[in-house]
């Protein structure tokens, strides 16, 4: 109904106050700005449990990762639209290979052949 070039944060300012708007811009960077350095110091702790992970600092793993988000996002829009498609294939089947994993050790397919089954219910 009113097509703007700015994001929600123009809406705040055009229908509430302009300070709210201000306010929710900095606000929604900060979000960001936060989950980004989460997400890259949490993808490093992980990689700390994979052999031969305490052996490179954390620091090396999350350089690397902000500067492949940094790269992925400075890129076209192509690009990153089809590295947000393959990444979310993988999750995609990471997901169906864990339900699947999932049936097949509660069926009896684990180490001890042992039928789970629904004890635990």
């Amino acid at each position: 109904m009113f097509p703007v070039s700015g994001a929600f944060m123009h809406f705040a300012s055009r229908f509430v106050d302009p300070a709210l708007g201000f306010a929710l811009g900095w606000t929604y960077w900060y979000c960001w700005a936060i989950a980004i350095a989460t997400e890259t110091v949490a993808a490093a702790l992980l990689i700390e449990w994979w052999p031969g992970g305490n052996s490179v600092s954390p620091a090396v793993f999350i350089t690397v990762f902000l500067v492949v988000i940094g790269l992925t996002n400075f890129l076209s829009v192509r690009v990153y639209g089809e590295a947000e498609f393959w990444l979310s294939l993988c999750k995609l089947v990471t997901l169906l290979g864990l339900i699947i994993l999932g049936i097949v050790i509660t069926a009896g397919g684990g180490p001890t052949h042992e039928t789970i089954g629904f004890r635990y219910w």
